[in-house]
């Protein structure tokens, strides 16, 4: 039986051929089940993998040329009867309508807003993602770009200048502000791979 959710374990050349590295960005109730404070954590799911039957990557992660798939995970049967338990807000602002000309413009839709759960996320072209790269695509949606939408849904800001936030460019800077931020903290930072490094 295929193991859809197995956890990164190991990086030999058998998982490069045949898995792809995402990450599961955890809800409230698996992090205090498992007594792991742990937001992103990194996994391993065939090339196969049901997430990778999505055609359409996420609005934003697409605008700034690192379009993701996202899949939710089943509910833990130990938390799945409580409604705070599937808050995800990282997961929820990955998925905010980044459609110029969409009504939903500025907001994520229904089903990401309440009941979300843990989430696995991936790249589209399959290649790996790392859990510091998920970590700083998730600020990028809330931290830098929430306020911006805020803006242009009171009418302090155009649609079009919010769009021109959204870019591969910005993106880059961030991920380089970021990292600099987190490396004040230490050193775990310092390796941490450049989404855009092939």
């Amino acid at each position: 039986m295929v193991d859809w959710f197995s956890s990164y374990t190991d990086q030999s050349q058998y998982y490069t051929r045949t898995k792809v590295q995402g990450v599961k960005i955890t809800c409230e109730g698996d992090r205090k089940v498992s007594q792991n404070p742990m937001l992103w954590i990194a996994v391993v799911v065939p090339r196969d993998h049901p997430v990778f039957m999505q055609k359409t990557p996420l609005e934003i992660s697409r605008l700034v040329q690192l379009p993701v798939l996202v899949k939710k995970y089943p509910p833990d049967r130990a938390w799945k009867d409580h409604h705070q338990s599937y808050d995800n807000v990282q997961a929820t602002f990955l998925h905010v309508d980044a459609d110029a000309k969409s009504q939903g413009w500025g907001w994520a839709p229904p089903e990401w807003q309440s009941y979300v759960g843990s989430v696995l996320i991936v790249r589209q072209d399959k290649k790996d993602l790392t859990p510091q790269q998920a970590e700083v695509l998730c600020h990028f949606c809330y931290d830098y770009m929430q306020s911006k939408f805020e803006a242009s849904l009171e009418g302090r800001m155009t649609r079009d200048k919010v769009m021109s936030f959204m870019t591969k460019q910005k993106f880059a800077k961030f991920f380089k502000d970021y990292q600099k931020e987190q490396m004040s903290f230490g050193n775990h930072w310092a390796s941490a791979k450049d989404p855009f490094d092939d």
